[in-house]
């Protein structure tokens, strides 16, 4: 693992978080169908970043940094 690929991975995991969060401060929809919809994204963002935020602590362990 290299460092650059490492802070490309720090990169990704802030992107993914800050979408996250974007998505749940528009978490306003009352329609059900709309709602289930957007839950939908929701949860599918927070595995992303999950997904993200894994890849890089596990980059980090490997240079030994964490």
């Amino acid at each position: 693992m290299t460092k650059e690929k490492t802070v490309e991975f720090g990169i990704e995991s802030e992107n993914a978080k800050a979408y996250f969060y974007i998505l749940g401060h528009e978490n306003i929809q009352t329609d059900p169908a709309k709602r289930a919809n957007q839950i939908a994204r929701y949860e599918r963002a927070r595995a992303d970043m999950h997904e993200a935020m894994n890849r890089h602590h596990a980059a980090l362990e490997e240079l030994g940094m964490l």
